[in-house]
């Protein structure tokens, strides 16, 4: 974000035929477009990540059982149409994008501070039911969700947000049923204390447990791509989870834009989603109080993905838009389901 706003700013100081000099005098003027400083540190070097004993032996109790055992004991998960198990999907990446206006944006923050949540919780129900009417509607397939989440305030040795690094770690929440009488706020509610818990310093470490399973790999220079295959073949679908959501929240907030020769009217984040992981990648971030989503997805994953993901999409912010009416309280499952 730093980085944008600071590239905006010169254009707009270079359009007004100021000298360069005053960006030295600018707070944002912080980040050197080139620099010889070294890489960030990786994630590993700035929190305890070696897997605790507990971690160790629930993966290794768990690869030990044959995949047909497994089959019986895991719960059925959504993770796309087609397995990336022992195929070669196309690699090309889809997206749709999902915009909301001034208005609409307004009264989603409004309904978030109504119900003392966070914009994030919501967009994640909405998500929830969405993905159950348009791709699981007749299904009992659960939904494993990672959420994306920035560790820069949440570790002891802070990270500024001028560091170009990407502090990111994923926070799993697994097997999630959407049924006709879930109440919207409730899986807000739920979501939102899941993720808090994630937040805490022992929440945190728990999540770079999974980085730092990597500690234990062989070092062969195939090891990995073996390590892979199997956890490929012993998935549904080949893919661990059903989603990534990630949302960079409220940033790009300019000052005086209507008389800046260069503006920001929207902003897209998009991430592509690796066909091994998960099935889609949905993102959020908002700028001039206007949010934009991105859903994306491996072309191969799906059956009819484009048109799909355009009905997702429209469902999405059907759903955002009627639970963030003022005076709703309660918004279930099957108002959703109303005039499909």
């Amino acid at each position: 974000m730093v980085l944008t706003e600071q590239i905006l700013e010169r254009l707009n100081i270079q359009t007004k035929g100021a000298p360069l000099s005053i960006l030295s005098q600018r707070r944002s003027t912080i980040v050197p477009i080139k620099t010889t400083k070294p890489y960030p540190e990786p994630i590993e070097n700035l929190i305890s990540s070696y897997p605790s004993y507990l971690k160790l032996a629930k993966a290794i109790g768990w690869e030990a059982l044959p995949y047909s055992l497994k089959k019986l004991i895991e719960p059925k998960y959504w993770s796309g149409d087609v397995s990336c198990s022992g195929r070669n999907l196309s690699s090309i990446s889809q997206a749709e994008l999902l915009k909301f206006n001034e208005e609409e944006t307004t009264k989603i923050i409004k309904a978030a501070k109504r119900h003392l949540t966070t914009v994030n919780s919501i967009l994640y129900a909405a998500i929830m039911f969405a993905l159950k009417k348009v791709f699981i509607p007749y299904s009992d397939h659960k939904i494993n969700v990672g959420t994306a989440i920035n560790i820069r305030e949440l570790i002891p040795k802070r990270i500024p947000r001028t560091d170009q690094g990407v502090y990111v770690l994923i926070a799993q929440k697994n097997y999630i049923h959407v049924k006709n009488g879930d109440n919207f706020w409730d899986l807000v509610n739920d979501y939102g204390e899941h993720i808090s818990d994630r937040k805490r310093i022992s929440g945190v470490r728990e999540m770079a447990e999974d980085v730092g399973m990597l500690y234990l790999s062989p070092k062969e220079d195939d090891a990995l791509e073996k390590c892979l295959a199997k956890k490929v073949n012993s998935t549904q679908n080949g893919r661990p989870l059903s989603i990534i959501f990630s949302n960079l929240g409220v940033g790009w907030v300019q000052e005086n834009k209507d008389q800046q020769e260069f503006s920001l009217e929207d902003v897209l984040f998009s991430a592509t989603p690796p066909c091994i992981l998960d099935a889609v990648q949905i993102t959020a971030a908002t700028a001039n109080n206007r949010m934009c989503m991105v859903a994306s997805w491996p072309e191969g994953s799906f059956i009819n993905g484009r048109e799909r993901f355009r009905i997702f999409m429209s469902e999405l912010k059907k759903a955002l838009m009627e639970a963030s009416e003022e005076g709703r309280e309660h918004y279930f499952y099957q108002d959703v389901l109303k005039g499909s």
